[in-house]
């Protein structure tokens, strides 16, 4: 019996110890979000933060900087108007601290991506059903510089949640110039 509650105790000391004890900062997470302009235009967007370097205080774990790249992939739409798909790498600076349930961040990041847009630009509609037919579609493509800020939530040591404000002027190969504020809520899957 006495071996037995030995056992228990040393079990729930072994799984209470993540928990207790203060992890190293993350260094490679996935990230998955909602995104779009505005959150208007539905989308995904999947990338990764893959860390170059971190800083932490001497002798404790208070705060982490680092220095981190972000490869992504993004693609978002305006039903019955336009597809447009995003990829983009950024480069960054990010401060995160130890929290109860993991850590939580704030990061700002200079990128530079490219942008394919598919835009309908006309199309027959049947009278008897109603049902489209004969799209044309128009295609043009053009670099975005980008500039961003992402806050990041814990959730659970493994998860967090976050909100981005990605500002870009897409440079077209038309010609044509526009400035975009995208915005995006998503997760984000650590691994070390």
């Amino acid at each position: 019996m006495q071996s037995t509650s030995f056992l228990l105790v040393l079990l729930f000391s072994l799984a209470m110890l993540p928990t207790i004890a203060q992890p190293s900062p993350p260094t490679k997470s996935l990230e998955v979000g909602y995104f779009g302009h505005y959150l208007i235009q539905p989308g995904l967007r999947i990338g990764t933060s893959i860390d170059l370097r971190t800083w932490t205080s001497a002798g404790q774990l208070s705060k982490a900087r680092s220095l981190f790249i972000q490869p992504q992939l993004g693609y978002f739409l305006q039903p019955n108007s336009h597809q447009t798909y995003l990829g983009s790498l950024g480069l960054g600076y990010a401060i995160q601290k130890p929290k109860k349930r993991g850590w939580s961040y704030h990061a700002v990041s200079l990128g530079i991506g490219y942008q394919y847009r598919s835009t309908q630009e006309a199309f027959a509609v049947s009278l008897g059903d109603g049902s489209r037919s004969g799209k044309k579609w128009s295609n043009t493509s053009g670099w975005v510089p980008t500039m961003s800020y992402t806050q990041g939530i814990p959730i659970h040591p493994q998860l967090g949640g976050y909100y981005r404000l990605m500002f870009g002027q897409v440079f077209e190969k038309s010609g044509r110039n526009l400035i975009a504020l995208f915005t995006e809520i998503g997760l984000r899957f650590y691994f070390n």
